[in-house]
């Protein structure tokens, strides 16, 4: 993606000067999720809670801004592939993705691909859709390599829908695509 053009970030104390800056989500999920960052790639902007997970949120932040050009800004990259590729830049990774992701296979709560295309209300299930992108993100790079996911975003910014645009990079749709990721993280097809 184009990199030329800097991204300005700010900073803030705590949440209590960080909240009115920031786009709210639900009710029940703002009162439940502190949000520590959010990006506005249009305006090249990242807001950071400032804190000890800081240099994580800040490369998240960042990461999406980068996704936002690579693709165009086309609106066609998916929640789980937006969250995954910016988990997947994230310098400092918390362990909590994780463990909300095995939670959510072992209780049988996994949240099909095709449908994230917004967080879930519930928070916990929000933390769930942030484990199901970082993992399947993973999965993507580390088994077809980082140019095809260059390819991807490319293939995106035309505008082409996700199961489309993996039928044309990869040879698999969304739904072949979801039954692959399963069987690697032992969950049901």
């Amino acid at each position: 993606s184009e990199t030329e053009t800097p991204i300005i970030m700010t900073l803030y104390n705590n949440n209590a000067e960080m909240i009115e800056a920031v786009v709210a989500r639900s009710l029940a999920t703002s009162r439940e999720l502190i949000t520590e960052g959010q990006a506005f790639d249009s305006e090249s902007v990242v807001l950071v809670l400032a804190g000890r997970s800081d240099i994580g949120t800040a490369t998240h932040e960042m990461t999406h801004i980068l996704v936002a050009r690579a693709a165009g800004s086309s609106g066609s990259v998916p929640l789980w592939l937006n969250e995954g590729l910016a988990e997947y830049g994230n310098l400092d990774k918390t362990v909590s993705y994780d463990r909300f992701l095995e939670w959510a296979i072992g209780t049988d709560r996994l949240i099909l691909l095709k449908s994230l295309r917004s967080f879930p209300g519930d928070p916990n299930l929000t933390l769930v859709a942030y484990g199901q992108g970082r993992s399947a993100v993973e999965l993507m790079i580390e088994e077809y390599g980082e140019e095809k996911m260059g390819e991807l975003l490319t293939t995106l910014g035309t505008g082409i829908g996700i199961s489309n645009a993996l039928d044309v990079v990869y040879g698999f749709d969304i739904d072949e695509f979801e039954n692959i990721w399963r069987d690697s993280i032992g969950a049901d097809a």
